[in-house]
């Protein structure tokens, strides 16, 4: 009889465990995930969390930048290679990650005619 109450209870305990492990796995792919209230919220040097789904689950090309702004909000810099602020043809640059020796790790935005049409990541050195 005490064999069967182990082995139940061992059962019980997996049954537990499992769930539980069920449980972590969702809240860390949750709390990695895009969203755009936690990525305006969290501190920009973190998002580096969120930009791989940001990534694979929204694509950014063609949006306004209206648009940008009410999924990323705030940028930390706009950049205007060209110099000629009449063509529309620019970059908002968003903070993702910091790093001591290559400086701030941005997600760029590039938009012509204020629709996006690229997106890529780089390091920015101090300017």
């Amino acid at each position: 009889m005490n064999f069967l109450k182990n082995k139940i209870a061992i059962g019980v305990i997996i049954i537990i465990a499992g769930i539980m492990l069920i449980f972590f796995c969702k809240q860390l792919v949750i709390r990695n995930g895009f969203s755009s209230e936690r990525w305006k919220d969290i501190e920009p040097t973190e998002r580096y969390k969120m930009v791989k789904d940001l990534e694979n689950s929204i694509d950014l090309i063609g949006l306004t930048n209206t648009e940008i702004e009410d999924l990323l909000g705030e940028r930390s810099m706009r950049y205007d290679p060209d110099g000629d602020l009449e063509n529309d043809n620019y970059y908002w640059g968003y903070t993702i990650r910091y790093d001591n020796f290559e400086g701030e790790e941005e997600l760029l935005v590039k938009f012509e005619e204020n629709k996006v049409t690229k997106v890529e990541k780089e390091y920015l050195s101090y300017l």
